[in-house]
Protein backbone atom coordinates (compact mmCIF):
# COMPACT_ATOMS: atom_id res chain seq x y z
CA UNK A 1 0.00 0.00 0.00
CA UNK A 2 3.01 2.35 -0.37
CA UNK A 3 2.50 5.17 -3.40
CA UNK A 4 5.59 7.03 -2.81
CA UNK A 5 5.72 10.88 -1.91
CA UNK A 6 1.65 10.73 -3.30
CA UNK A 7 1.14 8.13 -0.19
CA UNK A 8 3.23 10.15 2.02
CA UNK A 9 1.66 13.35 1.32
CA UNK A 10 -1.55 11.52 1.97
CA UNK A 11 -1.03 9.73 4.94
CA UNK A 12 0.37 13.19 6.13
CA UNK A 13 -2.66 14.68 5.42
CA UNK A 14 -5.28 12.84 7.04
CA UNK A 15 -3.11 12.26 9.66
CA UNK A 16 -3.68 15.89 10.42
CA UNK A 17 -7.14 15.51 9.61
CA UNK A 18 -8.03 12.62 12.14
CA UNK A 19 -5.52 14.57 14.85
CA UNK A 20 -8.10 17.38 14.32
CA UNK A 21 -11.18 15.59 14.26
CA UNK A 22 -10.46 12.94 17.38
CA UNK A 23 -9.54 16.32 19.38
CA UNK A 24 -12.74 18.01 18.50
CA UNK A 25 -14.95 14.53 19.40
CA UNK A 26 -12.87 13.91 22.11
CA UNK A 27 -12.89 17.17 24.84
CA UNK A 28 -11.32 15.55 26.86
CA UNK A 29 -7.75 14.59 25.28
CA UNK A 30 -8.08 17.83 23.06
CA UNK A 31 -4.87 19.21 23.07
CA UNK A 32 -6.01 22.57 21.45
CA UNK A 33 -5.88 22.95 17.44
CA UNK A 34 -2.38 23.57 16.52
CA UNK A 35 -1.37 20.68 18.47
CA UNK A 36 -4.10 18.06 17.78
CA UNK A 37 -2.86 18.65 14.05
CA UNK A 38 0.68 18.72 14.41
CA UNK A 39 0.21 14.95 16.44
CA UNK A 40 -2.09 13.81 13.90
CA UNK A 41 0.59 14.66 11.21
CA UNK A 42 3.30 12.58 13.18
CA UNK A 43 0.42 9.72 13.54
CA UNK A 44 0.03 9.63 9.83
CA UNK A 45 3.80 10.52 9.27
CA UNK A 46 4.60 7.41 11.49
CA UNK A 47 3.19 4.30 9.40
CA UNK A 48 5.80 4.86 6.55
CA UNK A 49 8.48 3.90 8.84
CA UNK A 50 7.74 0.12 8.25
CA UNK A 51 8.23 0.92 4.79
CA UNK A 52 11.39 2.84 4.58
CA UNK A 53 13.05 -0.47 6.65
CA UNK A 54 11.31 -2.80 4.30
CA UNK A 55 8.10 -3.39 5.31
CA UNK A 56 6.31 -2.31 2.01
CA UNK A 57 9.19 -2.80 -0.71
CA UNK A 58 7.10 -5.90 -2.39
CA UNK A 59 4.43 -2.98 -2.51
CA UNK A 60 6.45 -0.23 -3.93
CA UNK A 61 7.59 -1.93 -7.19
CA UNK A 62 3.60 -3.26 -7.86
CA UNK A 63 2.97 0.06 -9.35
CA UNK A 64 1.07 3.47 -8.92
CA UNK A 65 -1.71 4.33 -7.06
CA UNK A 66 -5.40 2.85 -7.59
CA UNK A 67 -8.33 4.19 -5.71
CA UNK A 68 -8.35 1.38 -3.34
CA UNK A 69 -4.68 2.29 -2.18
CA UNK A 70 -6.01 5.87 -1.94
CA UNK A 71 -8.13 4.97 0.10
CA UNK A 72 -6.16 2.43 2.41
CA UNK A 73 -3.38 5.79 2.65
CA UNK A 74 -6.43 8.24 3.63
CA UNK A 75 -7.60 5.23 6.32
CA UNK A 76 -4.34 4.50 7.63
CA UNK A 77 -3.35 8.20 7.92
CA UNK A 78 -6.60 9.45 9.58
CA UNK A 79 -6.79 6.55 12.03
CA UNK A 80 -3.07 6.75 13.03
CA UNK A 81 -3.45 10.30 13.61
CA UNK A 82 -6.37 10.01 15.97
CA UNK A 83 -4.86 7.32 17.92
CA UNK A 84 -1.34 9.37 18.28
CA UNK A 85 -3.52 12.32 19.58
CA UNK A 86 -5.47 10.82 22.14
CA UNK A 87 -2.36 8.92 23.48
CA UNK A 88 -0.13 12.14 23.80
CA UNK A 89 -3.44 13.71 25.01
CA UNK A 90 -4.27 11.17 27.78
CA UNK A 91 -0.59 11.53 28.81
CA UNK A 92 -1.38 14.96 29.09
CA UNK A 93 -3.88 14.27 31.65
CA UNK A 94 -2.21 11.72 33.36
CA UNK A 95 0.87 13.97 34.16
CA UNK A 96 -1.91 16.93 35.26
CA UNK A 97 -3.18 14.91 37.45
CA UNK A 98 0.13 14.48 39.60
CA UNK A 99 0.43 17.05 41.96
CA UNK A 100 3.78 18.41 42.54
CA UNK A 101 4.65 17.10 39.12
CA UNK A 102 6.23 19.28 36.58
CA UNK A 103 4.97 18.55 32.46
CA UNK A 104 7.67 19.02 30.45
CA UNK A 105 6.25 18.68 27.38
CA UNK A 106 6.39 20.95 24.19
CA UNK A 107 2.46 20.34 23.25
CA UNK A 108 0.82 23.67 24.24
CA UNK A 109 1.11 26.04 26.64
CA UNK A 110 2.00 25.06 30.34
CA UNK A 111 0.04 27.23 32.23
CA UNK A 112 -2.62 25.92 30.22
CA UNK A 113 -2.02 22.21 31.61
CA UNK A 114 -2.58 23.36 35.19
CA UNK A 115 1.68 24.05 35.68
CA UNK A 116 2.33 27.63 36.73
CA UNK A 117 6.04 27.17 36.15
CA UNK A 118 8.43 25.05 34.79
CA UNK A 119 12.28 25.08 36.08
Amino acid sequence: MWGGIIGLILQLIAGGVGGSVAGAALKQYDLGTIDNTIAGLVGGGAQIIGVLVGGGAAGAGAGGLDIGSIIGQIATGGVGGGILMVIIGSNKRWAVRRPGKALRTSFGDPNRCGVSSLP
